[in-house]
């Protein structure tokens, strides 16, 4: 099995209720996502994935997100990490519906991250 990783950085604030109810304030991250796919076979090329159509399709959904993640549809809740990532998973296998997606990882800041996979 093979399996190929792109990964990139953007900037969006987000703010989140946290347990208790409380909304902390809207603040930043230089948020650092990770997509992984798995393939099982190459190309006749030898490519698993073409590095620069993942990329693309990477930052296709790091443009449609914005600098606000509170303006993400994610059905009513607030932008927790863990949402995010998931929103970026969706929205990565719809772009490579023929890839088969490990998984998404999202570092919100330096050691603290998400990781999201089907299973």
């Amino acid at each position: 099995m093979y399996k190929v990783t792109v990964e990139d950085t953007f900037y969006a604030e987000h703010a989140v209720k946290m347990p208790g109810g409380e909304i902390e304030p809207s603040h930043g991250h230089d948020w650092r996502v990770r997509v992984c796919a798995a393939a099982k076979e190459l190309d006749e090329y030898g490519f698993a994935f073409e590095f620069k159509d993942f990329r693309k399709a990477l930052n296709i959904v790091i443009s449609n997100i914005g600098q606000n993640l509170n303006e993400l549809e994610l059905n009513g809740q607030h932008p927790t990490t863990e949402l995010v990532c998931k929103h970026f998973y969706d929205k990565m296998q719809l772009l490579l519906n023929s890839a088969e997606l490990e998984y998404v990882e999202i570092e919100e800041e330096k050691g603290c991250l998400v990781r999201y996979s089907k299973d």
